[in-house]
């Protein structure tokens, strides 16, 4: 979350138990301003956050993410259906990678996918988490 508060985010971690699903963090920040009217523009992102501890040691084994439920899910299909920008970012061993959600990768992320696959349908794949969050910038809508 610091880091991308320093990248000029307003963000702010997300518990919610009003509504199950809800992404991890949310964020917004000014892109446009008009002096004269006093209007912004204004950009917001939704960011769930997963962790695995390891790579399957065969190359073909799907990989299993922790936690990814239906809510979940749901949720994030409603989003995109509303055109809202929403990422997924995974840490596996030392490598981050970042997903654009669309309705494909709400479908096989998290149970289908092998590791080729994981790197096939990543926007963005680096060891350094401020790297990653830099490049989600490239898919905002």
């Amino acid at each position: 979350m610091q880091i991308l508060k320093s990248m000029g985010w307003d963000a702010m971690p997300v518990e919610n138990k009003a509504c199950d699903g809800t992404p991890d963090l949310n964020a917004s920040r000014t892109v446009a301003s008009n002096v004269t009217t006093f209007l912004s523009e204004c950009v917001e992102i939704w960011i769930e956050l997963k962790i695995v501890e390891e790579w399957p040691k065969r190359k073909a084994t799907p990989i299993k993410i922790p936690h990814f439920s239906p809510a979940q899910k749901a949720w994030l299909k409603l989003r995109i259906r509303q055109n809202q920008n929403c990422y997924i970012i995974v840490q596996i061993e030392e490598e981050h990678l970042l997903y654009l959600v669309n309705l494909e990768v709400i479908e096989h992320f998290g149970s289908d996918w092998n590791k080729e696959q994981m790197y096939e349908n990543a926007m963005y794949v680096s060891t350094k988490l401020e790297v990653v969050l830099n490049s989600l910038q490239k898919g905002l809508k």
